[in-house]
């Protein structure tokens, strides 16, 4: 099919330290280099490339060799996380129409 294996691999690697991320906002090293299949030397260099991405966010602490996760993109949503968003979206909606009319107010008003 033409596909490159190293970015196919790179990229699972990457989704790999996102559900681990998910799962757990401390994750040591050696975890990562055990999950990931890394060498040692490789695994603070893929973690800001995966930082790069800005599908997640966290801090490396080298002294401790941990990586702490302060927030991270979802892999998949469940059921309530769209029932979240469509309730959002209705609020926002919902909004945007009051501003909408009273908008129209007030240009009738200043037309008097």
């Amino acid at each position: 099919m033409g596909l490159d294996h190293n970015k196919l691999q790179q990229k699972m690697r990457i989704l790999t330290l996102i559900s681990l991320a998910e799962a757990s906002t401390e994750i040591l090293f050696s975890k990562i280099q055990h999950d990931l299949q890394l060498e040692p030397n490789q695994v603070e260099q893929f973690i800001i490339a995966t930082l790069k991405t800005k599908l997640m966010t966290a801090r490396i602490d080298q002294a401790n060799k941990k990586l702490h996760v302060q927030s991270v993109v979802k892999r998949a949503l469940s059921r309530s996380h769209w029932l979240d968003i469509r309730k959002i979206l209705a609020s926002w909606r919902l909004n945007v129409r009051n501003l909408k009319d009273n908008m129209n107010e007030a240009e009738h008003v200043l037309a008097i």
